[in-house]
């Protein structure tokens, strides 16, 4: 192999460790994104709970 192969491939080996690492990432902040949709998705039901309740139990007058 040549010297200029190795560094053709040496670079290409590096580019493609570059674009794993911002795949992860990626991987990481969808992540974090898809648990603060859940955890929203968890308030809205408890908040949508105690809307019926109140709803269905007002206060005396």
């Amino acid at each position: 192999m040549t010297g200029a192969q190795e560094r053709s491939e040496n670079d290409e080996v590096e580019l493609l460790m570059e674009k794993i690492t911002e795949l992860e990432q990626d991987k990481i902040e969808k992540h974090a994104m898809v648990e603060k949709i859940e955890e929203g998705v968890r308030l809205y039901g408890e908040m949508n709970e105690k809307i019926q309740f109140v709803s269905q139990n007002p206060p005396p007058t």
